[in-house]
C-alpha cells in the first residue's frame, strides 16, 4: 500500500508514468519492488523520487512541494553583450537564465563601445518572459566653432546635439572639444598638435593620424566620432560634418553652404537630413546565418567565420566545417549556398566536422546590419585567392578561425583566451597569410592585460618579421609603424627599458 501526500495539497501523482489520483491519494495492489513517483501542480516544480514497495507494509511519502521558478530568455541587439543577472554573470546574448525565484530581477549589460543598459522584470511563480535589449552605440560627437565664430556657432552645435539624441535613438552622444581633446592628448604625453587632421579636415589619414584618432576612440569608449564644424560668419553660412571610424583611413566629409537670413536654419535642415539618412542605416536589417564561407578545392563550401548567438552557431556548426550537401542536393559554391540559404526558409544541411558526418537544420535571421570585425574581410578575400594550395589549405582555414575567434575574445575582454587565439593564428597558417596581423593583436592582447615585456617582444617581432603586414584591408594601417609608436610609448612611460 502507497500513501501519498502532499503540502500544498491537490498535486497530480503518477507511479512509474501512470496516474493514481490527486494527493492526498491511497493506492493498493501495487507490485513489489522499487518504483518511480511523480507529483506535480501548477505554480510548483516538478517532485520526482524513488520509492520501495514491501509486501505487507504500507509506505507513506510526505511531499513538501518547491515554487516553481522563471526562466528568462533575453537576446539583445547586437548580440554578444555581457549579461549580469543580480549582478552575478549570466553569459553573453542570447541567453536563457533558468529557476529564477518570484520577484523582482535586474539584467545589466555590457558590451564594448555600447552604453551599459539596465533592465527590471517581476517575476511570479513559473513565469516565462522575454527581453530584447536594443543597446545604445556610443558615439563621440566634436564640438570645432573655432575661437572667433561667437556664442552663434556654440547654439547651433548644442540644437544638433539636442537633434543628435532625438534621430538618433539606437545611439548615446558623449561630447568633447577641440580644447579638451588637446588635453588628453598633452595628460598622456603625447603630442596636442597631433589632432590637426581634424582642424584641416585632411581627407586622408596617414599612420600617425591614425594612431591618434584610435587613441581619441579608445578614451572615449567608442568607435565612431562625427566632429560638426559650424561657420556662420559673414554672408556665406556652412556647415562641415566629419564622420570618423575606427576602421577609416580617412573621414566621410559633408559640406553644405547657404546664404541669406535664413542661411542657419537651411544649414540645420541639411543637417537632419544626415542624421535621417543616418538613422534609417541604423534601422536596416539583412538575413544572415551568421557565417561567413569559402570555396572548398575539391568541392565543398568551408566555413571560416561563425557568430555567436546567430543560426550557424545554434545549429552547431563551427570554423573548419565543410557544408557538402544542402536539401539533398551537393553545394557547388558559396553563392549557390548563400542563394538557398536566405531565402527565409528552413534548409538541411550535411557537413563534416573531424572528418565525421553531421546533418543540422538552418534559418537565415534577420539581423542589423553591422561592420565586420577587424581585419576578418580581408582575411576571407586571401583565403579565396590561395585556398587552391593544396595540404596548406587546412592550415590556413585553421589560422583564420583562430584570428577572428581572438578578435570576438578580444572585443569581450576575454585577454587570456584572445592571447591564445592569436598565438594559434601566428603560428598556425604554413603560407603566412594574418601572421602579422595575428602577431600585432597578440601584442595589443598582452597590452591590455599589462603584461608589457611581452607586448614589447610581439611588437618587435611585427616590425621585425611582418614589415608589410596591414590592418582593416589591403589598403589599411601598417602594423609596423604602429607597433613602433607604441614602443615608444611604453619605453616614455617606463614601462620597458
Amino acid at each position: 500500500m502507497l500513501v501519498c501526500n502532499c503540502d500544498p495539497s491537490g498535486a497530480s501523482v503518477c507511479l512509474d508514468g501512470v496516474p493514481i489520483g490527486d494527493a492526498p491519494v491511497r493506492k493498493g495492489g501495487i507490485p513489489p519492488g522499487e518504483h518511480v513517483l511523480t507529483l506535480k501542480k501548477s505554480g510548483y516544480e516538478d517532485s520526482v523520487g524513488s520509492v520501495t514497495i514491501k509486501p505487507g507494509v504500507t509506505l507513506t511519502v510526505e511531499d513538501k512541494m518547491a515554487e516553481a521558478r522563471g526562466e528568462w530568455r533575453i537576446t539583445s541587439i547586437p548580440s554578444g553583450a555581457k549579461v549580469a543577472i543580480d549582478g552575478r554573470d549570466a553569459g553573453v546574448t542570447p541567453v536563457t537564465i533558468k529557476r529564477l525565484a518570484t520577484g523582482g530581477h535586474t539584467a545589466s549589460f555590457s558590451l564594448d563601445y555600447f552604453e551599459a543598459e539596465t533592465f527590471k522584470e517581476t517575476f511570479g511563480r513559473g513565469d516565462t518572459k522575454e527581453l530584447a535589449a536594443r543597446l545604445k552605440r556610443r558615439v563621440l560627437v566634436v564640438k570645432y566653432t573655432g575661437d572667433d565664430k561667437g556664442d552663434t556657432s556654440g547654439r547651433f552645435f548644442e540644437n544638433a546635439l539636442t537633434a543628435f539624441g532625438r534621430e538618433i535613438p539606437g545611439s548615446s552622444a558623449g561630447t568633447a572639444d577641440l580644447a579638451g581633446l588637446r588635453s588628453s592628448l598633452s595628460a598622456q604625453g603625447l603630442d596636442p598638435g597631433s589632432i590637426s587632421f581634424i582642424e584641416t579636415g585632411k581627407a586622408v589619414l596617414d599612420l600617425e593620424d591614425m594612431s591618434v584618432l584610435s587613441n581619441i576612440l579608445e578614451q572615449a569608449g567608442c568607435d565612431l566620432m562625427l566632429v560638426i564644424r559650424p561657420d556662420l560668419a559673414g554672408g556665406v553660412k556652412g556647415l562641415t560634418l566629419g564622420l570618423y571610424g575606427s576602421r577609416g583611413a580617412g573621414p566621410d566629409r559633408f559640406a553644405f553652404e547657404t546664404q541669406g537670413p535664413d542661411g542657419e536654419s537651411v544649414l540645420m535642415a541639411k543637417y537632419l537630413e544626415f542624421l535621417h539618412s543616418w538613422a534609417a542605416q541604423e534601422r536596416g536589417t539583412k538575413p544572415s546565418v551568421g557565417a561567413a564561407f569559402v570555396d572548398r578545392p575539391g568541392g565543398g563550401v568551408a566555413v571560416v567565420r561563425v557568430v555567436p548567438g546567430l543560426p550557424a552557431a545554434e545549429a552547431g556548426i563551427i570554423p573548419g566545417d565543410l557544408i557538402t550537401v544542402v536539401d539533398g542536393e551537393a553545394v557547388r559554391d558559396k553563392e549557390a549556398l548563400a542563394g538557398k540559404l536566405l531565402d527565409g526558409s528552413v534548409h538541411r544541411l550535411g557537413y563534416s566536422e573531424h572528418g565525421h558526418r553531421l546533418a543540422a537544420e538552418l534559418k537565415a535571421a534577420d539581423i542589423p546590419v553591422e561592420a565586420p570585425p577587424d581585419s576578418a574581410g580581408f582575411l576571407y578575400n586571401l583565403a579565396e585567392a590561395v585556398l587552391g594550395m593544396g595540404d596548406e589549405s587546412e592550415d590556413l582555414l585553421t589560422g583564420i578561425a583562430a584570428l577572428d575567434a581572438g578578435n570576438v575574445h578580444f572585443r569581450m575582454k576575454e585577454y587570456d583566451d584572445a592571447v591564445d587565439c592569436y598565438r594559434a593564428a601566428a603560428a598556425g597558417p604554413a603560407s603566412g597569410v594574418g601572421a602579422g596581423t595575428a602577431m600585432y593583436r597578440l601584442a595589443r592582447a598582452f597590452d591590455a592585460l599589462g603584461k608589457w615585456d611581452d607586448a614589447a617582444a610581439a611588437y618587435r617581432k611585427v616590425v621585425e618579421t611582418y614589415p608589410d603586414a596591414t590592418l582593416g584591408d589591403a589598403d589599411g594601417p601598417l602594423a609596423a609603424p604602429l607597433s613602433v609608436a607604441r614602443l615608444k610609448e611604453l619605453r616614455s612611460q617606463g614601462l620597458i627599458k
